[in-house]
């Protein structure tokens, strides 16, 4: 069953949010910035230096409330 663009979309905002309001700042980073697996990294995968493009614009969107009270990506 192939998913609708639109569901593809909902769910990558849904995951991106839910991953904003994690309380535990390493994880959060880690899933961030997670790029792919790699055997020979002490974490067991490779992190982004920045966001993706395409990242950053999905985790502004769905952050545009608490980018309005205060919080930023620099709290990352």
């Amino acid at each position: 069953m192939t998913l609708h663009v639109e569901e593809i979309d909902v769910s990558r905002k849904t995951m991106l949010h839910k991953t904003w309001l994690l309380a535990d700042e390493v994880l959060k980073s880690h899933l961030l910035y997670y790029k792919l697996p790699n055997k020979d990294s002490p974490i067991g995968f490779d992190l982004y230096e920045q966001l993706p493009p395409i990242r950053l614009k999905y985790l502004h969107m769905v952050t545009k409330k608490e980018h309005k009270e205060g919080t930023s990506l620099s709290d990352l």
